[in-house]
Protein backbone atom coordinates (compact mmCIF):
# COMPACT_ATOMS: atom_id res chain seq x y z
CA UNK A 1 0.00 0.00 0.00
CA UNK A 2 0.79 3.57 -0.64
CA UNK A 3 0.95 5.90 2.25
CA UNK A 4 1.03 9.68 2.50
CA UNK A 5 2.65 11.91 4.68
CA UNK A 6 0.59 14.92 4.63
CA UNK A 7 2.28 17.50 6.10
CA UNK A 8 6.50 18.03 7.04
CA UNK A 9 7.10 18.64 10.57
CA UNK A 10 8.46 17.07 13.28
CA UNK A 11 6.32 14.11 13.51
CA UNK A 12 6.48 13.20 9.89
CA UNK A 13 10.07 12.64 10.34
CA UNK A 14 9.04 9.93 12.86
CA UNK A 15 6.50 8.32 10.55
CA UNK A 16 8.87 7.94 7.53
CA UNK A 17 11.75 6.30 9.34
CA UNK A 18 9.65 3.66 10.98
CA UNK A 19 8.17 3.30 6.99
CA UNK A 20 11.31 3.19 5.37
CA UNK A 21 12.16 0.30 7.80
CA UNK A 22 8.99 -1.73 7.59
CA UNK A 23 9.21 -1.35 3.86
CA UNK A 24 9.32 -5.12 3.32
CA UNK A 25 6.68 -6.27 6.53
CA UNK A 26 3.73 -6.92 4.88
CA UNK A 27 4.69 -10.34 3.21
CA UNK A 28 3.39 -9.44 -0.89
CA UNK A 29 2.67 -6.31 -0.01
CA UNK A 30 5.53 -3.94 -0.15
CA UNK A 31 4.64 -0.29 1.88
CA UNK A 32 5.79 2.84 -0.10
CA UNK A 33 5.45 6.23 1.16
CA UNK A 34 5.67 10.00 0.14
CA UNK A 35 4.85 13.32 0.94
CA UNK A 36 2.69 16.40 0.70
CA UNK A 37 3.27 20.32 1.94
CA UNK A 38 2.00 23.24 0.89
CA UNK A 39 6.29 24.24 1.18
CA UNK A 40 7.72 23.11 -1.66
CA UNK A 41 10.91 23.29 -0.52
CA UNK A 42 10.30 21.18 2.34
CA UNK A 43 8.71 18.49 0.59
CA UNK A 44 11.74 18.23 -1.55
CA UNK A 45 14.01 18.13 1.38
CA UNK A 46 12.08 15.33 3.53
CA UNK A 47 12.14 13.15 0.19
CA UNK A 48 15.36 13.77 -0.52
CA UNK A 49 16.82 13.19 3.45
CA UNK A 50 13.88 10.30 4.14
CA UNK A 51 13.41 8.27 1.09
CA UNK A 52 9.98 8.08 -0.48
CA UNK A 53 8.38 8.46 -3.83
CA UNK A 54 6.78 11.28 -4.71
CA UNK A 55 6.12 14.77 -3.87
CA UNK A 56 3.14 16.25 -4.00
CA UNK A 57 3.01 20.34 -3.51
CA UNK A 58 -0.60 20.29 -1.85
CA UNK A 59 -2.83 18.46 0.00
CA UNK A 60 -5.20 18.40 -2.74
CA UNK A 61 -2.92 16.95 -4.93
CA UNK A 62 -2.07 14.20 -2.80
CA UNK A 63 -5.97 13.21 -2.36
CA UNK A 64 -6.80 13.45 -5.48
CA UNK A 65 -3.72 10.79 -6.83
CA UNK A 66 -4.68 7.80 -8.11
CA UNK A 67 -1.39 6.78 -6.86
CA UNK A 68 -1.99 6.96 -2.94
CA UNK A 69 -4.47 4.43 -0.49
CA UNK A 70 -3.44 5.94 2.55
CA UNK A 71 -3.35 9.91 3.75
CA UNK A 72 -1.27 10.17 7.08
CA UNK A 73 -2.37 13.42 8.58
CA UNK A 74 0.30 15.31 10.43
CA UNK A 75 -0.83 18.64 10.55
CA UNK A 76 -2.53 20.89 13.30
CA UNK A 77 -5.39 19.71 15.19
CA UNK A 78 -7.38 22.45 13.22
CA UNK A 79 -7.04 21.08 9.90
CA UNK A 80 -7.84 16.89 10.92
CA UNK A 81 -11.45 17.15 10.36
CA UNK A 82 -11.48 18.81 7.23
CA UNK A 83 -8.44 16.74 5.59
CA UNK A 84 -9.94 13.55 6.53
CA UNK A 85 -13.12 14.68 5.32
CA UNK A 86 -11.64 15.66 1.67
CA UNK A 87 -9.32 12.08 2.00
CA UNK A 88 -11.58 9.89 2.75
CA UNK A 89 -14.38 11.57 -0.13
CA UNK A 90 -11.58 10.98 -2.72
CA UNK A 91 -11.19 7.22 -1.18
CA UNK A 92 -8.43 6.89 0.81
CA UNK A 93 -8.04 5.16 4.46
CA UNK A 94 -6.74 7.98 6.84
CA UNK A 95 -4.17 7.58 9.39
CA UNK A 96 -4.82 10.41 11.74
CA UNK A 97 -2.19 11.98 14.12
CA UNK A 98 -3.98 12.55 17.74
CA UNK A 99 -5.88 14.20 18.51
CA UNK A 100 -8.64 12.75 16.20
CA UNK A 101 -10.21 16.13 16.03
CA UNK A 102 -10.83 19.20 18.31
CA UNK A 103 -14.48 18.40 18.84
CA UNK A 104 -16.36 14.97 19.07
CA UNK A 105 -18.59 16.57 16.92
CA UNK A 106 -15.62 16.96 14.72
CA UNK A 107 -14.69 13.28 15.11
CA UNK A 108 -18.18 11.83 14.06
CA UNK A 109 -18.01 13.65 11.25
CA UNK A 110 -15.24 11.66 9.94
CA UNK A 111 -16.23 8.54 11.21
CA UNK A 112 -19.35 9.14 9.42
CA UNK A 113 -18.27 9.54 6.55
CA UNK A 114 -15.67 6.68 6.66
CA UNK A 115 -18.60 4.48 7.41
CA UNK A 116 -20.28 6.01 4.23
CA UNK A 117 -17.44 5.63 2.31
CA UNK A 118 -16.35 2.05 3.61
CA UNK A 119 -13.16 3.27 4.43
CA UNK A 120 -10.70 3.11 7.38
CA UNK A 121 -9.81 5.70 10.20
CA UNK A 122 -6.49 5.16 12.38
CA UNK A 123 -5.27 7.45 15.33
CA UNK A 124 -1.73 7.41 15.64
CA UNK A 125 -1.53 7.08 19.45
CA UNK A 126 1.85 5.57 20.26
CA UNK A 127 1.25 5.87 24.06
CA UNK A 128 -1.21 2.53 23.42
CA UNK A 129 1.67 0.54 21.99
CA UNK A 130 4.26 1.23 24.55
CA UNK A 131 6.45 -1.70 26.03
CA UNK A 132 5.16 -0.91 29.66
CA UNK A 133 1.65 0.34 28.76
CA UNK A 134 1.25 -3.37 27.17
CA UNK A 135 2.84 -4.64 29.85
CA UNK A 136 0.81 -3.17 32.49
CA UNK A 137 -2.24 -4.03 30.50
CA UNK A 138 -1.49 -7.14 30.77
CA UNK A 139 -1.07 -7.11 34.52
CA UNK A 140 -4.15 -5.88 35.02
CA UNK A 141 -5.93 -7.83 33.18
CA UNK A 142 -4.74 -11.40 34.49
CA UNK A 143 -6.37 -10.45 37.82
CA UNK A 144 -2.92 -10.65 39.68
CA UNK A 145 -4.17 -7.16 41.77
CA UNK A 146 -7.61 -7.98 42.48
CA UNK A 147 -10.30 -5.77 42.46
CA UNK A 148 -8.64 -2.61 40.81
CA UNK A 149 -9.55 0.08 43.20
CA UNK A 150 -7.50 3.63 41.74
CA UNK A 151 -5.48 4.54 38.74
CA UNK A 152 -2.62 7.66 39.01
CA UNK A 153 -1.61 9.09 36.26
CA UNK A 154 1.10 12.02 37.28
CA UNK A 155 2.91 13.91 34.13
CA UNK A 156 3.77 17.23 35.45
CA UNK A 157 6.68 19.28 33.38
CA UNK A 158 7.17 23.05 31.69
CA UNK A 159 7.05 24.26 28.20
CA UNK A 160 6.82 27.35 26.43
CA UNK A 161 4.71 28.41 24.17
CA UNK A 162 6.14 30.85 21.19
CA UNK A 163 3.70 33.31 20.01
CA UNK A 164 3.81 32.02 16.56
CA UNK A 165 3.98 28.18 16.89
CA UNK A 166 0.47 26.67 16.10
CA UNK A 167 -0.11 25.26 19.74
CA UNK A 168 -0.30 28.61 21.20
CA UNK A 169 -3.96 29.26 19.18
CA UNK A 170 -6.97 27.71 21.02
CA UNK A 171 -8.65 27.53 17.73
CA UNK A 172 -5.55 25.63 16.05
CA UNK A 173 -5.24 23.22 19.58
CA UNK A 174 -8.97 22.87 20.34
CA UNK A 175 -8.01 23.59 23.83
CA UNK A 176 -4.26 23.49 26.26
CA UNK A 177 -2.15 20.99 27.10
CA UNK A 178 -4.59 18.27 27.59
CA UNK A 179 -5.81 17.44 24.27
CA UNK A 180 -2.38 17.86 23.22
CA UNK A 181 -0.26 16.08 24.89
CA UNK A 182 -2.60 15.03 27.38
CA UNK A 183 -4.44 12.75 25.44
CA UNK A 184 -1.67 10.31 25.69
CA UNK A 185 -2.14 9.83 28.90
CA UNK A 186 -5.86 9.76 28.65
CA UNK A 187 -5.82 6.97 26.24
CA UNK A 188 -3.14 5.05 28.95
CA UNK A 189 -5.89 5.87 32.25
CA UNK A 190 -8.91 4.75 30.14
CA UNK A 191 -7.11 1.68 28.65
CA UNK A 192 -6.17 0.56 31.97
CA UNK A 193 -9.30 1.12 33.20
CA UNK A 194 -10.91 -1.04 30.73
CA UNK A 195 -14.45 -0.15 31.46
CA UNK A 196 -16.46 2.64 30.31
CA UNK A 197 -16.49 6.28 32.15
CA UNK A 198 -19.39 7.24 34.76
CA UNK A 199 -18.46 10.08 35.93
CA UNK A 200 -15.34 12.90 35.46
CA UNK A 201 -14.68 15.95 37.50
CA UNK A 202 -12.23 18.29 36.76
CA UNK A 203 -9.92 21.35 38.21
CA UNK A 204 -8.02 23.79 37.16
CA UNK A 205 -5.06 25.53 38.90
CA UNK A 206 -3.55 29.20 38.07
CA UNK A 207 -2.83 29.66 34.52
CA UNK A 208 0.71 31.38 34.79
CA UNK A 209 2.30 30.05 31.18
CA UNK A 210 2.58 33.15 28.40
CA UNK A 211 0.80 32.40 24.93
CA UNK A 212 -0.83 29.37 26.76
CA UNK A 213 -3.84 28.78 24.57
CA UNK A 214 -6.22 27.12 27.41
CA UNK A 215 -5.43 25.09 30.53
CA UNK A 216 -1.47 25.36 31.93
CA UNK A 217 -2.51 22.36 34.34
CA UNK A 218 -5.77 19.94 35.33
CA UNK A 219 -6.11 17.73 37.42
CA UNK A 220 -9.30 15.26 36.72
CA UNK A 221 -10.67 12.39 38.51
CA UNK A 222 -13.03 10.23 37.17
CA UNK A 223 -14.82 6.41 37.59
CA UNK A 224 -14.91 3.80 35.48
CA UNK A 225 -18.45 1.86 35.35
CA UNK A 226 -16.72 -1.16 37.14
CA UNK A 227 -16.71 1.20 40.57
CA UNK A 228 -12.40 1.82 39.88
CA UNK A 229 -11.58 5.28 40.17
CA UNK A 230 -8.80 7.44 38.14
CA UNK A 231 -6.68 10.73 38.90
CA UNK A 232 -4.52 12.41 35.97
CA UNK A 233 -2.42 15.09 37.02
CA UNK A 234 -1.41 16.98 33.95
CA UNK A 235 0.63 20.39 33.78
CA UNK A 236 2.93 22.23 31.18
CA UNK A 237 3.48 25.06 34.06
CA UNK A 238 4.89 23.79 37.19
CA UNK A 239 8.47 23.17 38.27
CA UNK A 240 9.91 20.89 40.36
CA UNK A 241 7.70 18.35 40.88
CA UNK A 242 8.16 14.80 42.72
CA UNK A 243 8.53 12.29 41.02
CA UNK A 244 7.72 14.21 37.83
CA UNK A 245 6.15 11.57 35.81
CA UNK A 246 4.75 8.19 36.67
CA UNK A 247 1.70 6.23 37.10
CA UNK A 248 0.60 3.36 39.42
CA UNK A 249 -2.42 1.06 39.52
CA UNK A 250 -3.80 -0.15 42.77
CA UNK A 251 -5.81 -3.49 43.33
CA UNK A 252 -7.19 -5.42 46.45
CA UNK A 253 -4.50 -7.60 46.33
CA UNK A 254 -1.45 -5.64 44.97
CA UNK A 255 -0.20 -2.47 43.35
CA UNK A 256 1.83 -1.85 40.47
CA UNK A 257 4.19 1.62 40.11
CA UNK A 258 5.87 2.66 36.42
CA UNK A 259 7.72 5.30 35.70
CA UNK A 260 6.81 7.17 32.08
CA UNK A 261 9.53 6.73 30.87
CA UNK A 262 8.91 3.02 30.37
CA UNK A 263 12.05 2.61 31.75
CA UNK A 264 11.56 0.52 35.11
CA UNK A 265 8.48 -0.51 37.28
CA UNK A 266 7.79 -1.71 40.44
CA UNK A 267 5.02 -4.30 41.51
CA UNK A 268 4.01 -5.55 44.98
CA UNK A 269 1.36 -8.43 45.47
CA UNK A 270 3.21 -10.11 48.52
CA UNK A 271 6.50 -8.65 47.84
CA UNK A 272 7.93 -6.44 46.53
CA UNK A 273 9.96 -7.14 42.78
CA UNK A 274 11.19 -4.78 39.79
CA UNK A 275 9.32 -4.77 36.48
CA UNK A 276 11.68 -4.39 33.44
CA UNK A 277 10.67 -3.13 29.96
CA UNK A 278 11.79 -3.49 26.33
CA UNK A 279 14.26 -0.70 25.81
CA UNK A 280 13.27 -1.55 21.64
CA UNK A 281 10.99 0.68 20.76
CA UNK A 282 10.09 2.51 23.56
CA UNK A 283 7.42 5.02 22.23
CA UNK A 284 5.44 2.21 20.57
CA UNK A 285 5.84 3.59 17.33
CA UNK A 286 7.06 0.88 15.54
CA UNK A 287 4.31 -1.59 17.37
CA UNK A 288 2.01 1.16 15.94
CA UNK A 289 3.05 0.59 12.43
CA UNK A 290 3.30 -2.76 12.88
CA UNK A 291 -0.11 -2.97 13.42
CA UNK A 292 -1.76 -0.45 11.21
CA UNK A 293 -0.23 -2.34 8.26
CA UNK A 294 -1.11 -5.17 8.90
CA UNK A 295 -4.73 -4.08 9.42
CA UNK A 296 -5.06 -2.02 6.40
CA UNK A 297 -3.53 -4.79 4.41
CA UNK A 298 -5.78 -7.59 5.84
CA UNK A 299 -8.73 -4.82 5.96
CA UNK A 300 -9.22 -5.72 9.74
CA UNK A 301 -8.76 -2.35 11.04
CA UNK A 302 -11.70 -2.90 13.44
CA UNK A 303 -9.04 -5.10 15.35
CA UNK A 304 -6.26 -1.97 15.89
CA UNK A 305 -5.61 -0.82 18.96
CA UNK A 306 -5.92 2.56 18.02
CA UNK A 307 -8.96 3.06 15.83
CA UNK A 308 -10.81 5.91 15.20
CA UNK A 309 -13.60 5.17 17.70
CA UNK A 310 -11.08 4.45 20.10
CA UNK A 311 -9.44 7.66 19.24
CA UNK A 312 -13.01 9.77 19.49
CA UNK A 313 -13.67 7.88 22.94
CA UNK A 314 -10.34 9.72 24.23
CA UNK A 315 -11.04 12.95 22.98
CA UNK A 316 -15.07 12.36 24.67
CA UNK A 317 -12.81 12.06 27.70
CA UNK A 318 -10.94 15.22 27.29
CA UNK A 319 -14.11 17.25 26.76
CA UNK A 320 -16.07 16.01 29.56
CA UNK A 321 -13.03 17.17 31.61
CA UNK A 322 -13.41 20.71 30.00
CA UNK A 323 -16.92 21.16 30.09
CA UNK A 324 -16.71 19.72 33.61
CA UNK A 325 -13.97 22.19 34.56
CA UNK A 326 -15.95 24.91 33.28
CA UNK A 327 -18.73 24.59 35.31
CA UNK A 328 -19.46 27.36 38.37
CA UNK A 329 -19.08 25.31 41.53
CA UNK A 330 -21.26 27.03 44.69
CA UNK A 331 -18.66 27.80 48.00
CA UNK A 332 -18.70 24.92 50.90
Amino acid sequence: MHYCIVGCGRIAQTHARILKKLENFVPGNRTRFSFASRDKNKVREYRKKFGGELVFDSYAEAFASKEIDVAVICTPNDSHQRLALTALEQGKHVIIEKPIARTTAEADEILAEARKRDRHVLVAENHRYRPHTLRLEQLVRSGCLGVIKIIRINVMRTHRFKPDEWRASFDQMGGGPLIDGGIHWVNVLLTLGGSPVTAVSAYEPPTTLENCPGEDSILITNQFQSGAAGILTYSWGIRGSFPIRFFSVHGSEGSIYCSNSGVIGLMKCRFWRPLMFSFRDNQGYRAMWQDFLLCLAKGNCDQSLATGDIGRRDLAFVESAYQNMKTARAPI
